[in-house]
């Protein structure tokens, strides 16, 4: 297996991707990737991919603003936003 961050990609950033795309894979009810290489490679379903790449713009965003500006998004807020989001990620079709 190629070194990932050899090829101009961030190790840390791929593996928060592929626990985001485990998750959301989890959500739509789809079996998780048992390889531990696997999880970084891209997932079947199109929407996995979809939803992990919110998921993970959304959490970065979220972290971003409880860094740069404490006290503005209490941990009530950003517990509730992200259950919202989570939410908001729609099953898999009986056809996947």
């Amino acid at each position: 297996m190629k070194d990932r961050a050899t090829e101009g990609g961030s190790v840390t950033w791929s593996d928060q991707r592929a626990l985001y795309r485990q998750c959301i894979a989890a959500l739509r009810g789809c079996e998780p990737t048992r390889e531990p290489g696997q999880a970084t490679l891209p997932h079947p379903d199109a929407q996995v991919e979809l939803w992990a790449a919110l998921l993970h713009t959304f959490v970065d965003g979220l972290a971003s603003q409880i860094m740069n500006t404490p006290g503005e998004v209490s941990a009530d807020t950003a517990a509730r936003l992200l259950r919202s989001l989570l939410q908001a990620v729609p099953p898999a079709r009986p056809d996947r």
